[in-house]
């Protein structure tokens, strides 16, 4: 008994930095799922700008693009000059390289 009462102490000095030791384990498991959820994001973010500049070029090298269409007028401020709707510029259609854009308001259809 008396041995028992001896230990104690330090047996609970051991359970505290175990338990300390469980927190900084932890702690450092979190921020890496944290690191890694961050890294996804990024690169998740770095695809899809990819993806748009390629759908840029590809749209503004397009022949359905009336930007570049010739209508015999090349004179600014012309009554027959084609206005693009601004939705063009702005849909976000991330598969537009693979599919055709549905929302109906741009160009891409």
């Amino acid at each position: 008994m008396d041995r028992v009462v001896k230990k104690l102490p330090q047996e609970l000095d051991a359970l505290k930095k175990q338990r300390w030791d469980s927190v900084l384990v932890n702690q450092f498991l979190r921020e890496v799922r944290e690191a890694k959820r961050r890294g996804r994001k990024e690169r998740r973010h770095r695809e899809a700008q990819a993806v748009l500049a390629a759908a840029a070029a590809v749209a503004a090298a397009s022949s359905r693009n009336p930007l570049l269409r010739k209508d015999g007028n090349d004179e600014i401020g012309s009554p027959h000059q084609e206005v693009l709707p601004s939705h063009m510029f702005t849909c976000v259609c991330i598969n537009v390289l693979l599919f055709p854009c549905l929302c109906g308001l741009c160009m891409n259809n």
